[in-house]
């Protein structure tokens, strides 16, 4: 298949988009097949909305600028026409014609203002932490902690462009709106704390069946064709927490219904939170509660569970979700 591609230029940032739907998958020389955003970068790459660089790369660790990521969000829907003229006060000027609150910007944008756009998308203009806690309610966005809550989105963060890629799939995944100007909210969100969760991560899923055996979270993996590990970092962005992750995982076996574990041990200057949601209920352990080193059980047909590590200054450094009833672990480094 032929592919029609344009490379636009501006600000000393290049970015190629596709005028067309290839057949094969990510081709990009920096994107790994085993890497976390592997699949989502495939994805935009073969629905069009992204061609990475002319050197057949992506920079998946880049900063993705605000025209950058607009120019994802618009591409995403088919029924949107980008006048091909300069870029990017083309994708701009579209996306103004929309009310999206752009700020005609080529520099990295925050994750705070990603919220406002993807809010507009959706037909309705959020400001600020309450943009945030509409798209985690919405489930679209799972925070970058893996935590459903304002302070694990971390909003004041930058999002990279695999992470850009990932936003977009799951804006797609969950349903376009037509293409609508944005208008004011007709009601306020009722207000949430900074660690209050918000909403749930995926569906709930149905209660798993019973298992007669225990069984290793290796030995789940290998019984369930769905659910395969997603790949640790190469580079771990805190090397002194990675033991924590991969001891707490270790831990985790199924036991009839439950999902059995040991709480993990935080090393010196670090502390850690543990969080499920079951049904209605939302579930926190810290380390500071005492309960470090303890056995604990959870009902299979939880959402999952999910383990963040926070260095001294309450930044998340590492991490790791583990789905029920699949058991498909996703590990989270920052870098």
């Amino acid at each position: 298949m032929k592919i029609k591609k344009t490379v636009l230029v501006g600000m000393g940032t290049v970015i190629l988009l596709s005028g067309a739907v290839s057949a094969s998958a990510a081709s990009f020389k920096d994107v790994k097949q085993n890497a976390w955003y592997a699949s989502a970068i495939s994805w935009a790459e073969n629905t069009g909305i992204v061609a990475g660089y002319p050197d057949h790369t992506f920079h998946p660790n880049a900063p993705v600028t605000e025209a950058e990521f607009v120019t994802m969000l618009l591409k995403s829907y088919p029924s949107i026409s980008i006048p091909k003229t300069q870029w990017p006060q083309n994708v701009f000027t579209t996306a103004k014609s929309f009310n999206y609150p752009v700020q005609a910007s080529n520099r990295p944008v925050s994750r705070l203002h990603v919220a406002e756009l993807v809010a507009a998308s959706q037909g309705v203009l959020y400001q600020g932490r309450e943009a945030e806690q509409y798209i985690l309610q919405q489930g679209l966005a799972n925070g970058k902690t893996g935590l459903l809550t304002i302070k694990g989105y971390a909003g004041f963060d930058t999002l990279t462009r695999a992470e850009a890629a990932q936003f977009i799939k799951t804006l797609v995944t969950k349903g376009l709106r037509t293409p609508t100007p944005a208008v004011a909210p007709t009601e306020q969100l009722t207000q949430v704390t900074d660690t209050q969760v918000i909403g749930t991560p995926h569906p709930a899923p149905s209660p798993a069946p019973s298992r007669s055996s225990d069984l290793s979270i290796e030995q789940m993996l290998q019984q369930l064709n769905d659910s395969v590990y997603d790949t640790k970092p190469t580079l771990p962005a805190d090397p002194a927490t990675q033991p924590v992750v991969d001891a707490f995982v270790k831990s985790l076996k199924v036991v009839g219904d439950k999902v059995t574990g040991k709480l993990p041990t935080a090393s010196q200057g670090y502390t850690w939170t543990i969080n499920y949601v079951l049904g209605n209920q939302y579930t926190a352990w810290g380390s500071g509660d005492g309960k470090k080193g303890q056995d604990f059980s959870i009902p299979l047909n939880a959402n999952g569970i999910t383990l963040g590590i926070f260095d001294n200054r309450e930044n998340g450094v590492n991490g790791v979700s583990v789905k029920f009833p699949s058991m498909k672990v996703v590990y989270d480094a920052k870098q």
